[in-house]
């Protein structure tokens, strides 16, 4: 068998027929399958062997003829407009207005419920509760009519106040 064949075969460009021829001569004789392997390793070596082709570009030729600066520029564009986005929604100094809300515990019945500071507050029956949908700056305020056990969140900074008849 010629080995130019062999390293066609091994780089997978030969035909069906000279596939078949190979894989024939390959089973007549132990001989031609260790001679096979040879030069398999051989190829394999030399493959190894190759230098390999610089694939990374430089970041110039990447751009090729575009300035430099104006990719920074709309990069910088997407950060400004991000920002200002965030700044419209959100201004900073915004507060959420509290909006109180009241839950009414009907007669043989109990309810519980977390405020917004993650205080647990368990309701008895025949009892409302008044509550903001967030707290101020100041201080934590509910107002009670009834019975309820309270789970306070420490915060030594905003106390929590609750106001009953």
């Amino acid at each position: 068998m010629d080995d130019k064949l062999l390293q066609l075969y091994f780089e997978g460009r030969t035909t069906d027929e000279q596939s078949c021829a190979i894989t024939a001569w390959l089973e007549a004789d132990e001989a031609n399958m260790k001679h096979y392997q040879q030069m398999c390793r051989l190829y394999e070596l030399c493959f190894w062997q190759e230098e390999p082709k610089t694939v990374a570009t430089t970041l110039k030729e990447k751009l090729g003829r575009r300035n430099i600066w104006w990719e920074v520029c709309k990069v910088a564009a997407v950060f400004l407009l991000g920002f200002a986005l965030n700044y419209l929604m959100n201004p900073s100094g915004h507060q959420e207005k509290a909006v109180m809300q009241t839950i009414h515990v009907p007669a043989g019945q109990n309810a519980w419920l977390t405020l917004a500071d993650s205080s647990k507050v368990w309701i008895n029956a025949g009892s409302t509760l008044t509550f903001p949908n967030c707290f101020t700056k100041s201080a934590r305020r509910v107002y009670l009519e009834g019975e309820a056990y309270f789970e306070v969140q420490e915060n030594k900074e905003k106390p929590f106040i609750v106001s009953t008849k």
